[in-house]
């Protein structure tokens, strides 16, 4: 699979962070974004992420993934 996107975030935190904004039924990525250092720990510890992407490099990033990469 190549690399697509922001380098600066990894694959794994622009898929977790998705996931979690998606989960969590946060009502847009501002809102997620803005509430995130209140909620740091628990986000990083449930889902697992490291570094937040901001939602262009997390659109940048997960634009044209292709689902199969994901069932590995």
């Amino acid at each position: 699979m190549q690399e697509k996107g922001n380098l600066q975030y990894s694959m794994t935190d622009c898929l977790n962070t998705a996931y979690s904004i998606f989960f969590l039924k946060d009502p847009s990525v501002v809102y997620y974004r803005r509430e995130y250092p209140n909620q740091s720990d628990s986000l990083k510890c449930v889902y697992g992420i490291g570094k937040m992407p901001d939602d262009t490099a997390m659109r940048e990033t997960l634009d044209g993934l292709r689902p199969f990469h994901l069932q590995e």
